[in-house]
């Protein structure tokens, strides 16, 4: 892991900006939403749903999965949910990383199912982050690029390290290699932050923005508390001030905090993770909400056909037969 420290300072005025949101980069599945499997000639689901899902990877995006991921859930949602107050039921969860795409199946136990394909960055290998300290001068953000937040971030490696080597893997399936710079706010249009802002005063001081997978932005203004947001499959995330107190000073535990909810939950979303995988029941099954921010084989991490390759690195996937990349696809 690489984690290097750069300083753009600026003097200008302050502007303030904070929401939790989930922008979604495509539309809901093109079939109007969930349906019966019985109106796409599937069986309904027994307790062992391999064979509905099978033929829905089938009917819905001409996927031959023969070994699909399939997490059971105990509250099922058939769309994605911005909060956790729509109703919902028992049910599975399916996703297959093929190529560029996360294909995402949700099935009730009653036979209604919903289906999105969506475009993503993979959930695997060096992923080269460049997290951006937004300096509104009531944070001591330099203190933490340069002190707490490489700690931060070896930490998080250190996690998928750890459960790696406890799965038998020779090494970890991800890694972060991060670079931090730090920007005052006057810098930026006065706006909220967001990633056309960012970008554009970076490019104007001469830094390579294709040298990175994702733009890391800590909005960090006790004055104005927000949650955190990402692009669904994008390559930007932001993370606001979260926390009570503290007259906006951060140690190594907030800052571990601040990792934890852009490295995983955000992060998550840049993977085309939605907030109805499983997110409730993570942390009973693994003890690890940090790290798993759902079911680990959602992500493709383990091996689903036998060949002892984690999904998200077999060229043929899920127990296909040779690497399929459908032409078209229902359920967009």
């Amino acid at each position: 892991m690489s984690v290097r420290t750069r300083a753009f300072f600026l003097m200008g005025t302050l502007m303030v900006v904070g929401a939790w949101a989930l922008l979604p980069a495509r539309s809901p599945s093109a079939d109007g939403g969930p349906a019966a499997v019985e109106a796409d000639g599937c069986p309904r689901p027994t307790p062992s749903p391999t064979s509905t899902f099978l033929c829905l990877f089938q009917s819905q995006f001409k996927l031959p999965l023969r070994a699909p991921a399939i997490v059971p859930q105990e509250c099922t949602y058939l769309t994605p949910p911005s909060v956790y107050n729509e109703p919902c039921g028992p049910g599975w969860t399916s996703t297959a990383y093929v190529g560029q795409y996360v294909y995402r199946i949700t099935l009730t136990s009653d036979g209604r199912f919903s289906a999105r394909r969506l475009k993503c960055r993979r959930p695997v290998g060096a992923i080269r982050t460049l997290t951006v300290g937004i300096d509104y001068g009531t944070v001591n953000i330099g203190q933490v690029l340069s002190t707490y937040w490489p700690l931060s971030v070896a930490r998080v490696n250190g996690s998928h390290a750890a459960w790696a080597t406890a799965q038998g893997y020779q090494s970890p399936l991800v890694q972060f290699t991060d670079e931090s710079v730090v920007v005052p706010r006057g810098a930026l249009p006065a706006r909220p932050v967001d990633r056309p802002g960012v970008r554009d005063y970076l490019s104007q001081q001469g830094l390579d923005l294709s040298a990175f997978d994702v733009l890391i932005v800590l909005d960090l203004d006790p004055l104005s508390p927000a949650g955190g947001w990402a692009y669904l499959g994008g390559d930007f995330v932001a993370v606001g001030w979260y926390f009570e107190g503290g007259a906006g000073t951060i140690d190594q535990y907030r800052s571990d905090a601040f990792a934890a909810t852009a490295f995983q939950h955000e992060m998550a979303h840049t993977w085309a993770w939605e907030h109805e995988w499983t997110y409730r029941e993570t942390e009973a099954r693994t003890g690890n909400i940090d790290l798993f921010i759902t079911e680990p084989a959602l992500f493709g991490w383990i091996d689903q056909d036998g060949d002892s390759i984690p999904e998200i690195l077999d060229a043929t996937p899920y127990g296909m037969t040779r690497l399929f990349v459908p032409h078209t696809s229902r359920g967009q």
